[in-house]
């Protein structure tokens, strides 16, 4: 059976979400099964304007043309397209190389749109096919040079006037144009819903489970755009715009990408959330490249993925289940890597370290918005001031690359020196303004937090709809990854039974009563018991911070760092 070839070419994502895809594949489609050819690939160049011989260079065409020289698209096959201007919009003598380049390989090319059907044979000998084959591309290399022209002029016109006159609202699906045509107004029930997944992403939610949750509300959260469904390229874009907190930046398209052009403008839009809320959120993306998200399945089983780890060898702790009971296990054990420490029951793990870690302000997760919780305002400023040093680095640095030109004007060179000098001051008021919220953040630890702890766990235990258990425990996640550096679970204890009577704890003899403790330790079970009465954990943050649980013994001590030990002392 002959093997054919479906080349979509869509210029840009905004037509991924229109038609065009679905009709170009349906008539691939028919046209393969009238003709009973096995349609075995379809070639999408998303976002990959043919326009330049972008395409052809850098996606499907370009991976197509290398597969037939690779020999694995046989010769003898077909590439099905919808018209050659779909095929490439090069220059005419670029393109028309492209397309003899696929005949002379013994591929078909046939175009959809007017069944007409290209081979070598057939172009050589048809001499107004080839002629007519020319003309397309032509035709197509004219209307996309004319088109970029008028639309570069276009935006040229309303970039000289933006002082005056407002652009940009089609950009921006939570604005309309006000009456006057030179103000926006927000749609209020789009902006909530961004305001939202910014909450979201603060707390801990990645891309993937903010789409999901998304399109599993529709109801309560409809798409703002024209797609049907929430799209992670489109909310990773709400999540980078600017624009959310009111920036604009003109851009425009040169070489095929798309540039910064003129300053950039604050305040340009309405703000729908704060720039320190948006910083908030990129350091929380940040973050999360960094120490790695992980997807939480359908409930968020497990709050410590990712964080937990052997105190025996230092491998990764995962999750295990065994039947309706899940366990916390060493991987390393599970596959004898030279572990043997036995497995943790999950659900006592989690109640210990939520009723001794009290560092850890679950209640932030129950605030009602961002301005009723400390720590988050705290870390909105400290993600602006962070971000703000950055870009002074970057200038900065910048900066002292050019002095080494030698052909630098004395004029210039103190231009430029009187600049460094004073980046150089704003990096350090930047540091102090760091240092004093990193202390204001480190002041929450020693908060007594134990009431607003407890009216939490009260209201989640209350808690039965499972959606909200769902965003309460993906919170809690997210906060644990934002605040601790790791977990240590130490429970590969051993136990010689003829020692027994001088290892074990008061609270373990008081229970076990007057058993022969070195026949009771002999068994499994005595060694379970044992190993339950020891273990501990070490919750280290990322301040330095160490809380060190004994979960059987309801112990639980600080080891502080310095910098701590010093607070506590000037706040008493």
């Amino acid at each position: 059976m002959t093997k054919c070839y479906s080349y979509l070419r869509i210029s840009s994502d905004q037509q991924k979400r229109g038609d065009g895809i679905r009709r170009q594949l349906e008539a691939s489609k028919r046209y393969a099964q009238e003709h009973n050819y096995q349609l075995i690939e379809e070639l999408q160049d998303i976002g990959v304007s043919a326009f330049r011989g972008k395409n052809s260079k850098e996606g499907a065409l370009g991976v197509f043309i290398a597969a037939i020289d690779a020999g694995t698209v046989e010769p003898g096959s077909v590439l099905l397209v919808e018209s050659l201007d779909r095929l490439s919009r090069d220059n005419v003598l670029i393109a028309f190389a492209q397309f003899t380049a696929i005949l002379s390989k013994d591929i078909t090319i046939v175009t959809l749109v007017d069944n007409q059907i290209y081979t070598t044979e057939s172009v050589a000998q048809n001499v107004g096919q080839l002629f007519t084959s020319m003309g397309i591309m032509l035709r197509a290399h004219d209307e996309s040079a004319t088109k970029s022209k008028r639309l570069a002029a276009t935006w040229e016109r309303k970039r000289t006037t933006i002082a005056t006159k407002k652009m940009g609202a089609n950009t921006s699906a939570w604005l309309e144009f006000g009456e006057d045509r030179n103000s926006f107004v927000i749609d209020e029930a789009k902006a909530d819903i961004i305001r939202y997944i910014f909450q979201l992403s603060i707390d801990g939610w990645g891309v993937y489970s903010i789409v999901r949750h998304l399109n599993e509300n529709p109801q309560k959260y409809p798409p703002i755009a024209t797609s049907a469904k929430w799209g992670s390229s489109y909310v990773g874009l709400l999540l980078r715009s600017p624009s959310v907190y009111g920036e604009f930046q003109a851009k425009q398209k040169i070489n095929g990408e798309r540039v910064p052009v003129g300053e950039v403008i604050p305040d340009y839009f309405p703000a729908i959330v704060s720039r320190d809320t948006f910083n908030l959120s990129q350091a929380r993306m940040k973050d999360r490249k960094t120490t790695g998200a992980g997807r939480k399945g359908v409930s968020v089983a497990n709050l410590f993925m990712g964080i937990a780890k052997c105190g025996a060898c230092g491998g990764n702790i995962i999750m295990r289940n065994k039947g309706k009971i899940r366990y916390l296990r060493c991987s390393n054990s599970l596959v004898s890597a030279g572990c043997n420490a036995p497995s943790w029951k999950y659900q006592d793990l989690e109640q210990a370290f939520i009723k001794f870690v009290r560092e850890v302000n679950f209640a932030e997760i129950m605030a009602d918005d961002l301005g009723g919780n400390k720590r988050k305002i705290l870390e909105g400023e400290r993600a602006s001031a962070q971000a703000k040093m950055d870009a002074n680095k970057v200038s900065y640095d910048a900066l002292v690359a050019r002095f080494d030109n030698p052909e630098l004007s004395d004029a210039l060179l103190s231009s430029l020196i009187a600049r460094a000098k004073v980046i150089e001051t704003e990096l350090n008021e930047g540091t102090k303004i760091l240092s004093a919220l990193d202390e204001k953040l480190a002041e929450l630890l020693v908060d007594n937090i134990d009431a607003e702890q407890n009216a939490f766990l009260s209201a989640y235990d209350a808690t039965t709809d499972e959606d909200v258990i769902y965003e309460i425990r993906m919170s809690m996640a997210g906060l644990l990854k934002r605040v601790l550096d790791k977990i240590v679970l130490h429970n590969n204890m051993t136990i010689f039974p003829p020692e027994a009577d001088d290892l074990i704890n008061d609270k373990l003899r008081a229970e076990l009563g007057n058993r022969n403790l070195e026949t009771y330790f002999s068994k499994d079970y005595g060694v379970r018991k044992y190993v339950e009465s020891e273990r501990f954990l070490v919750v280290q943050f990322k301040t330095g911070t160490k809380r060190v649980v004994v979960p059987y013994l309801g112990t639980t001590y600080l080891s502080v760092n310095e910098r701590l030990v010093q607070l506590r002392a000037r706040l008493q």
